[in-house]
């Protein structure tokens, strides 16, 4: 991690980037989710969550780090204009964007996990700070909503997603 992420999403989050069986299989995935998610508007929506999870499983990626991105970005509108978690974001609809998330997440832990030395890497800051990472998921993530490296204004994507993250599995 770095001096910047809080405790808590390192410790939720750190080690889960591939963990694509967090919670067993598809249905599983789906019917937990949806039961553990009162108040955040999913009911009606399980064939979304069914997408996330087939994606984070085409891409080894923990599909309730693809699901919390899509609340964070888009407060879990399937029909929102703007891709969700997308590195080349090019408004196609969710099956689309969801497969663009979930390969772009891929994309940068495979950078890291092919890139580091030692079982750390650096990006380097342009806003001063020293930013080093010793997991891939946590790499990915600052790569995509920079709070080290780099200011982009979106400071509450970490805390919407340790919420999201741990109220999917009913923590």
């Amino acid at each position: 991690g770095s001096s910047t992420d809080s405790p808590e999403f390192l410790e939720l989050l750190t080690g889960q980037g591939r963990n694509t069986s967090v919670l067993d299989g598809r249905s599983t995935f789906v019917s937990t989710i949806v039961a553990n998610s009162s108040g955040l508007s999913l009911t009606g929506k399980e064939s979304y969550l069914g997408q996330i999870y087939d994606a984070g499983i085409k891409y080894n990626v923990n599909p309730l780090i693809v699901a919390g991105i899509w609340g964070t970005e888009s407060g879990f509108n399937p029909n929102l204009a703007y891709p969700f978690g997308c590195l080349n974001p090019n408004d196609a609809g969710f099956s689309e964007n969801v497969l663009c998330a979930a390969g772009s997440l891929n994309q940068l832990m495979s950078s890291f996990e092919s890139h580091n030395i030692g079982g750390t890497l650096e990006i380097p800051s342009t806003i001063g700070n020293t930013c080093v990472y010793t997991d891939p998921f946590i790499y990915a993530y600052e790569m995509y909503a920079p709070i080290c490296h780099a200011e982009d204004g979106n400071w509450a994507a970490r805390g919407n997603l340790v919420s999201f993250y741990k109220k999917f599995q009913g923590l």
